[in-house]
């Protein structure tokens, strides 16, 4: 009998937790934003973003999830200061669960299963700038220095855009993005995903 409750438990949760949005918030129970400095360097910092557990495959949940973690980069950015920064690390990734139930278990036998769940985690190193005056950019890349070929970001206008396209409140960081020199990595969904984006080659180009 308790082998059979822990079954419907994790059936339950499984169809209820596949269903479920990521929202933004700091971590708790598993799904929100962190964030660090990288020690020795003040304007470095480590961010991510966990999204909801165990959902189905979703080429939009994943794409919440990095939208979330360019959000709390540029967040952070202003926090401290900044108005721009890059993104010099990625290393999100997706974890993957098989969820046991008698449907499973009938698609593994055809060699079919579609029962895995997935949680998307976004994970990004940053370095931050004060502004960009001193840094020469052509179609919102670096074109020379330690930075050379990484895509800047206007903190301002990430804040924007993304907490708009997800109906957010507004953000305490909010500011013009008119007032920060116009560069703009991030565009709307429907012409580029963030996705896209952040996985433009290259992030870290000494590696």
């Amino acid at each position: 009998m308790k082998l059979l409750y822990e079954i419907i438990l994790i059936v339950f949760t499984g169809l209820v937790i596949g269903c479920t949005n990521s929202t933004y918030q700091p971590l708790k129970s598993s799904i929100g934003y962190w964030d660090n400095v990288i020690e020795g360097y003040s304007n470095s910092f480590n961010i991510g973003y966990k999204g909801a557990e165990w959902v189905n495959e979703s080429k939009e949940e994943e794409e919440r999830v990095i939208d979330f973690t360019l959000l709390r980069s540029a967040e952070v950015a202003k926090s401290h200061g900044y108005s721009f920064f890059i993104i010099s690390e990625n290393k999100s990734y997706k974890e993957e669960k098989f969820i046991m139930n008698d449907k499973c278990l009938k698609e593994l036998e055809t060699k079919i299963p579609t029962c895995n769940r997935f949680k998307y985690i976004g994970s990004f190193s940053t370095v931050n700038f004060k502004d960009a005056d001193n840094i020469k950019i052509a179609n919102n890349v670096i074109q020379e220095g330690q930075y050379k070929d990484y895509n800047l970001y206007n903190a301002n206008l990430i804040i924007t855009s993304i907490t708009n396209e997800y109906n957010l409140n507004v953000s305490p960081y909010s500011g013009d993005p008119k007032s920060s020199s116009g560069y703009n990595v991030y565009r709307a969904h429907r012409l580029e995903s963030a996705i896209d984006i952040v996985d433009a080659k290259p992030h870290n180009p000494r590696d």
